[in-house]
Formats: structure tokens, C-alpha cells, sequence
């Protein structure tokens, strides 16, 4: 599970398969306003059944799952040629991503090669190949060390926002990430 604390510059991020299922359950795991994510982490590490990863399944490639059709971009300049398809949000049975004009809450994801990604477009081709267009974190650490390292429950604080857009293939998305404010960095 990711969970992404921060402002524009830092965030702590905490990964999940449905953002909208876990708010709920994030909220009721605190009991009182002194040390809500500690409170968080004990909790969490009591669930022996949490899922961590996202279960990429083929329907998200059919345009079912391909929602609110834009020409606003960006699309990275290498494939400006190619006809494209622009979309603001992916709807999936396991989770929901937008681009973070349209939702800054599921605008973020954690892909591989160790970047967390703020979302700025989702790109679809005529072969149906699914891309996202964004800015990376060029940084991230642990947000804890003791009583152990965050990272066992991918929790993370990211910061650094690369300035230009990349392209990554749907494909490589590991986790759904969501945000929120955090002090540091």
C-alpha cells in the first residue's frame, strides 16, 4: 500500500489498489490526533492480508476503461506524429487514475525503475498501446527508520519534481499512488 504525503515539493507515498476503499480505511485506523501516522503504520503492520500490488489486468487496455476523451496534452515531442488518443482518467475494478489537472488525488504512481510519477496525460494509440505522460520524482527515502525502515510498507518521501515530461508504458505502472501534505523537505 502507498500513501503520498506532501506539498508541491515533498510528498510521502504510500501505494494502493483503490484509493477510494482505502480512504475510509486510513481514517478509521486512527483513533486519536496525536501520532496519526504512526498510529497508521501499527495498524497496518496487524493486517497480515494487505495487498501491495496492483493487479494489472487486460480490461484496463480496452477502451471501456478509457475515460474523458481531451486534445489538451502534453505528448512528449517523439510521438507527435503518430495519431494518438488523448484520455483524463483510466477506470479499472482494481483503481482509478487521472491526470493531475483533473484530479490531483489519483494523479500519481509508482512506476518501474524506482520513480514515483506526478500523471499529465494518458495516451492511447491505434495498436491500443497505453502510455502516461508525467514528471518524476527525482528523489525518494524512507519516511521512517525506526522501529524499521518505511519502505517495508512502500512508504516513501518523494521529492524533487523533475521539470520536463516523460512517456512510461502503462504496463509499467507497479502502484497506484495518492497524496498528502507533509512538513518536510
Amino acid at each position: 500500500m502507498w500513501v503520498f504525503c506532501g506539498d508541491t515539493e515533498s510528498l510521502l507515498a504510500i501505494g494502493v489498489t483503490d484509493g477510494a476503499e482505502y480512504k475510509g480505511q486510513l481514517k478509521k485506523l486512527v483513533r486519536c490526533l496525536n501520532n496519526p501516522l504512526q498510529q497508521v503504520c501499527r495498524r497496518l503492520s496487524e493486517i497480515t492480508t494487505l495487498e501491495t500490488r496492483i493487479n494489472l489486468s487486460d480490461d484496463i487496455f480496452t477502451s471501456q476503461g478509457l475515460k474523458l476523451v481531451h486534445n489538451l496534452g502534453p505528448i512528449p515531442k517523439g510521438l507527435r506524429n503518430i495519431e494518438l488518443e488523448q484520455f483524463k482518467k483510466i477506470v479499472s475494478h482494481n483503481f482509478v487514475l487521472t491526470i493531475h489537472s483533473y484530479s490531483n488525488c489519483d494523479a500519481y504512481c509508482f512506476v518501474k525503475g524506482s520513480f514515483v510519477v506526478q500523471i499529465h496525460n494518458i495516451l492511447k494509440n491505434i495498436q491500443t498501446d497505453i502510455r502516461i505522460v508525467g514528471k518524476r520524482y527525482t528523489r525518494h527515502e524512507p519516511l521512517f527508520n525506526y522501529p524499521f525502515e518505511s519502505c517495508q510498507l512502500d512508504t516513501y518521501l518523494a521529492y524533487n519534481l523533475h521539470e520536463d515530461y516523460e512517456c512510461w508504458s502503462f504496463s509499467n505502472i507497479i502502484f497506484k499512488c495518492i497524496s498528502f501534505p507533509h512538513g518536510q523537505k
